[in-house]
């Protein structure tokens, strides 16, 4: 499925943020967007990635390309999924997987720093009841890191808006991964 995202979603996001869109208000921190749970001020372009962290591992599924890099001081991989518009100036990083578990068989080093360690205040490895901090009850579903299935909770971080989203993957009642991600 490819990713596309129409101008009125990334308009929407510039207006709600109140940024300009100008390239140098794009952060490519992940800490920073783990952290805060959101994609502040603008959402950011692959290029932009790889030149921080660089190319990572690539795989393409389904129309979207993802990068995968681990971070061995934190025993952690974070996994990138970006759309494939033939612009590369138009590749947007539509989610940042965090995770406790690989997400690739293939991954590159990386160095992201503790704060990928926690999104919104739960931690990788905490209880699912630290979810309870966070608004709502959240959506329940299914989703998959390398073939295998989890429970997933989804949460709405601005205003219940369902074009920007926190999901929380658990397994035998701990948080095993989370994202930050961004709907078409």
């Amino acid at each position: 499925m490819k990713r596309k995202f129409p101008a009125f979603i990334v308009f929407a996001l510039l207006f709600v943020s109140g940024g300009a869109g100008a390239e140098s208000d794009r952060t490519t921190d992940i800490g920073k967007i783990i952290s805060e749970g959101k994609f502040q001020p603008t959402v950011p372009d692959d290029s932009a990635f790889v030149s921080k962290y660089g190319m990572g591992s690539r795989a393409e599924t389904h129309g979207t390309l993802f990068r995968s890099y681990q971070d061995k001081k934190n025993r952690t991989w974070v996994r990138l999924s970006i759309d494939t518009d033939p612009v590369p100036s138009e590749r947007f990083v539509s989610e940042i997987l965090v995770s406790s578990k690989a997400v690739s068989k293939k991954v590159k080093p990386a160095n992201f720093g503790d704060r990928i360690l926690s999104l919104r205040g739960v931690t990788l490895g905490a209880s699912v009841s630290a979810l309870r901090k966070l608004s709502g009850e959240g959506e329940t579903s299914h989703g998959k890191i390398s073939g295998q299935d989890y429970e997933v909770k989804r949460y709405y971080p601005v205003n219940g808006d369902p074009s920007l989203y926190n999901d929380f993957y658990i397994a035998n009642g701990k948080v095993i991964a989370f994202s930050v991600g961004l709907t078409e």
